[in-house]
């Protein structure tokens, strides 16, 4: 074996020959080869060193001796070592994966030695025979966490090897050569002999099915940190096959739980909260009743929609931010958070880590007036589609109304002042529905333009939220003025018709409304 401390520019000699030392006949062959080396993790100056011909040699002092390992039980003395992999939980443990198909022998063999090589200990179990284990990966935040590579697909234990379990799903039955855990994205990323690299992303529901975790009646999983994306069309949306697309994973952050069947058969919702650093709720969801099991659902990283549309009547929005649609809330600011299941009084929490996208250099300060500014621009367009919707029900009440006693030619029989303020109500219900539609569609271009942009607001975008709050304030006083004195009135004349008249419920500015301070 021989290190470089110059990367490459100069070599030494850092043991001597590690193999058996075994003179061939076929003089082609007259040496055996280290085929694998690794350092421990834990312990400095540590090394391991895997042989063609079944040796595994390891050093405690950087290569100036080297010791043997004992011969492994049940393993043919000339196995290959093809992958040995020194534990990140514990100094004195070794993983040994061998095989012996050269000489007609198709044995899964993994070892495990627990004292550095002086005695070792079978973990195949129940893998099956006529695989050889070609990969081997020990998850580093879960040591009963282990996968290995054989010539037909992924297995993985959650026991330590007590018991294996088949990865393959949808990945071909084909020779896994090499594994390796992603340190940052926790994913396990295989290379296959001819059919390319497969990843199995986030193994943190792997890495968290402890007995504890199966043993509780609601368990929410840890989570990775997810990133936000400013996305942007370039262009590219018309251009059929030019460009090359591939499914993304779905933005956001992804919270994967388990339910119990007890649980499960019961009646309560489920719900989940995401709560910031503060303690302030920014997110609610009521989340679909779950059998037992494993489950999956996304956070946006948004706050909470300020408008949701009735079911069938969510028109996206509109033009330029006009119509009724449903008004999504602004992205949170990147930060930690702590997302939190409950179902009944059992509850179960896990932090949340949200990142800003790296592409958007925005300071902290531009970055808090951005998100104030949307927060307060997605308030007030929700406030004015509820506002609008509540109008457009007293305007629309006041038309059948009208078109009732027009068809019952009752207007004669009326008194004077009842039309007279039945005719200014209607008029004056129409220019409120107008009147919120205008505001509605001026905070809905901003919105959508500052949600667009990566940088600080303009002082016109905050000017139009200033003049947006001003008017819609006015707007709704005007919607309680009908509702609270002057429908009432004229529901009690019509009801002595038999003509019933719907008013609108008043409607309160949402909190959070005020534009930032320019």
């Amino acid at each position: 074996m021989l290190r470089s401390t110059t990367r490459g520019d100069d070599w030494e000699a850092l043991s001597p020959d590690l193999t058996r030392g075994i003179t061939y006949e076929d003089q082609m062959n007259d040496y055996g080869t280290i085929r694998i080396i690794v350092e421990s993790p834990l312990q400095r100056d540590r090394m391991a060193a895997g042989t063609d011909d079944g040796l595994v040699q390891v050093t405690d002092d950087g290569g100036a001796t080297w010791r043997a390992t004992e011969p492994m039980p049940g393993v043919p003395e000339m196995a290959l070592v093809r992958r040995l992999v020194m534990s990140a939980h514990d100094a004195d443990t070794i993983y040994a994966a061998s095989s012996s198909n050269e000489f007609g022998d198709y044995t899964p063999y993994l070892m495990r030695s627990t004292d550095l090589g002086r005695s070792w200990e079978s973990i195949r179990s129940d893998l099956p025979d006529g695989e050889p284990i070609r990969a081997f990966a020990e998850h580093p935040g879960n040591a009963n966490l282990l996968f290995v590579g054989t010539e037909r697909g992924v297995s993985m234990t959650l026991d330590g090897g007590d018991h294996w379990i088949s990865l393959n799903n949808n990945m071909p039955r084909v020779s896994v050569h090499d594994m390796v855990i992603h340190p940052r994205e926790n994913d396990l990323v295989v290379g296959t002999h001819g059919r390319g690299i497969w990843i199995l992303e986030n193994l943190g529901v792997l890495e968290g099915l402890s007995p504890d975790a199966l043993a509780a009646p609601l368990h929410l999983f840890s989570s990775r940190s997810a990133m936000q994306f400013q996305r942007f069309n370039r262009g590219r949306g018309s251009r059929g096959t030019a460009y090359y697309n591939a499914p993304n994973p779905p933005d956001g952050v992804t919270l994967d739980f388990r339910v119990s069947e007890e649980l499960a058969a019961g009646d309560d919702p489920m719900t989940l909260t995401i709560v910031d650093a503060a303690g302030e709720t920014v997110r609610r969801l009521l989340v679909p009743q779950s059998a037992p099991g494993l489950h999956r659902l996304v956070w946006d990283m948004r706050h909470d929609p300020t408008w949701v549309a009735p079911e069938g009547q969510d028109d996206g929005g509109g033009f330029f931010g006009g119509g009724q649609g449903t008004v999504i809330g602004p992205w949170v600011l990147p930060g930690e958070y702590e997302a939190r299941l409950a179902v009944g009084d059992v509850v179960d929490t896990t932090a949340v880590t949200v990142l800003a996208d790296p592409a958007v250099d925005l300071a902290d300060d531009d970055r808090r007036v951005w998100h104030d500014l949307q927060r307060s621009l997605s308030n007030l367009l929700g406030t004015a589609r509820a506002a609008s919707a509540s109008a457009t029900i007293t305007a629309d009440s006041l038309a059948a109304a009208n078109a009732a006693l027009e068809a019952r030619a009752l207007g004669a029989e009326l008194p004077a002042r009842f039309r007279e303020q039945f005719d200014r109500v209607t008029e004056e219900a129409g220019e409120l529905s107008s009147g919120l539609n205008r505001i509605s569609r001026s905070v809905g271009r901003t919105y959508s333009a500052v949600r667009a942009s990566t940088s600080r607001p303009s002082v016109d975008q905050v000017l139009v939220a200033e003049a947006a709050f001003a008017g819609l304030m006015a707007q709704l006083a005007e919607i309680e003025r009908l509702a609270v004195e002057e429908m009432p009135q004229l529901a009690t004349t019509l009801g002595i018709l038999g003509l019933p008249l719907t008013t609108g419920s008043t409607v309160q500015m949402a909190a959070g409304s005020a534009p930032p301070t320019r």
